[in-house]
């Protein structure tokens, strides 16, 4: 059984919705980083979309951060392959989205 996708994608007219969808807290791993960089650029693909929406289907979170047990225990080669989709990869793909993306903090967000 293939398990939940921690981002879902959903253009409601000209407006895309990038919604953070990882119980419990939307802690950052490399697959829904990888989910947020694909929806950008999915995003950035359709030319009926306007602007961008990033958000939480979480009742109370946003985004608690980085996944600690990834750094605690992942090793170099992790943490190095996650900090380059993190801060290198989806800042380059949002950098060149070329529409407003907005996030929409509806809950807890830590750094």
């Amino acid at each position: 059984m293939a398990a939940e996708p921690t981002v879902t994608y959903e253009a409601a007219g000209p407006l895309a919705v990038v919604s953070l969808a990882k119980p419990d807290l939307n802690t950052l791993d490399l697959a829904t980083i990888d989910g947020v960089i694909d929806a950008l650029k999915q995003a950035d693909g359709d030319d009926g979309i306007r602007a961008v929406v990033v958000t939480s289907a979480l009742e109370k979170a946003f985004c608690a951060g980085l996944d600690l047990g990834l750094v605690l225990d992942g090793g170099a080669a992790v943490i190095r392959k996650l900090l380059q989709r993190l801060y290198i990869d989806l800042f380059d793909v949002q950098h060149h989205l070329g529409k407003p993306s907005i996030a929409a903090v509806n809950g807890v967000a830590r750094g």
